[in-house]
């Protein structure tokens, strides 16, 4: 029963961090009383206050190890700490302890069933902690970004890679891994000093990884199923397109990645990407993490397309410089998120009624 206090401090993040995008957007909510620079933590609390609990909380199961509860207890506990604004840095300090711990469940998977894929995912998490190194060390959000976003980028394609080695690589395909790992990784280190070159760089990576995945990943194959495995090739098909725009832009607006730019760059990357992903791994990654059944429901794709339409109407938004346009996609954005993480607390209630029934 430990999981579902660590699942519920992830989500106290997302929600946290879903009200902090509507203060940056500028739309008329109000500022909570305890923490009035809640905005200034949108970034930390989605990425590390809630995913990086729930990939912790994953990674921690696999293991099997009491002492790797740790890492997502951290860094929930320092989603929470950031979200109530009382003490910054211990909000720091909490989620880079946690990515540490996050590094040393990696090393200790590896140990146990080294493969490339194992690997990758290891190099998701060694990104990650960078950054938090980093971002304590005083270095400003957006100059740590891209080790955030390789810390998604290479968890969720090593799992895809893992999936994909089922069937028969070609060697091109191994090849373009490989480029656009290097590409990212490189770009990442580089936009320390040169921004524009490290960003171009990335961009770059990215939009192989997008080709990669569009190409090589089974989801191609398990699109022709029905139900649950369409539904997340679908979501995992339409992620990938996410990260060709995400990488697109990166490369386009390297030189002034800022303001509307910035918003596109980031969003289409982790709305459009890492969510889509979510959604589709949900009924998957929950009911390996908590134990219990989550059925899948046609609904699921509504919340799918509406992430969709009002990333586009965001994207809309920020291209035309309409700050109006671009409020109403963030709201239609978070409306997906909050609806879809509601039908999934709703179907976790539902498989703890039928366990007790049961028992």
């Amino acid at each position: 029963m430990k999981k579902f206090p660590l699942l519920g401090l992830g989500i106290i993040s997302l929600l946290g961090g879903v009200w902090a995008g509507f203060l940056r957007l500028s739309i008329p909510i109000p500022f909570p009383p305890w923490n009035p620079n809640l905005s200034l933590v949108h970034g930390p609390l989605m990425v590390s206050g809630f995913l990086g609990t729930v990939l912790g909380l994953e990674r921690a199961v696999a293991l099997r190890k009491p002492w790797a509860f740790l890492s997502p207890f951290l860094t929930g506990i320092g989603g929470i700490i950031l979200l109530s604004g009382l003490n910054y840095p211990a909000g720091i300090i909490s989620i880079l302890i946690g990515s540490l711990f996050f590094v040393i469940i990696n090393f200790f998977l590896i140990r146990i069933q080294p493969s490339f894929s194992a690997f990758v995912m290891g190099a998701g998490a060694l990104s990650w902690a960078a950054g938090n190194i980093l971002w304590f060390l005083g270095k400003s959000i957006p100059h740590i970004l891209l080790f955030w976003a390789g810390f998604l980028i290479f968890i969720i394609a090593g799992e895809r890679l893992e999936l994909s080695q089922m069937q028969k690589l070609p060697k091109m395909a191994i090849f373009i891994f490989i480029t656009a790992s290097i590409l990212f990784l490189g770009g990442a280190s580089v936009s320390e000093y040169v921004y524009p070159l490290g960003n171009a760089l990335a961009g770059i990576g990215m939009i192989l990884f997008s080709i990669w995945l569009i190409q090589f990943d089974i989801a191609r194959k398990t699109i022709r199923k029905p139900g649950l495995p369409r539904f997340a090739a679908v979501s995992l098909l339409s992620g990938y397109v996410w990260l060709g725009f995400s990488g697109l832009s990166f490369l386009a607006f390297s030189s002034h990645l800022s303001g509307f730019h910035y918003d596109i760059a980031l969003h289409t990357l982790f709305l459009g990407f890492v969510f889509s992903m979510i959604f589709g791994h949900a009924c998957i990654i929950f009911p390996a993490i908590l134990g219990l059944p989550i059925q899948f429901q046609n609904q699921y794709y509504f919340y799918l397309i509406l992430l969709a339409l009002s990333l586009a109407v965001r994207m809309l938004g920020d291209l035309t410089g309409q700050v109006t346009i671009q409020q109403w996609g963030g709201i239609g954005n978070a409306a997906a998120i909050l609806l879809f993480l509601a039908q999934m607390i709703f179907s976790i209630l539902t498989g703890i009624k039928h366990g007790f029934q049961q028992s």
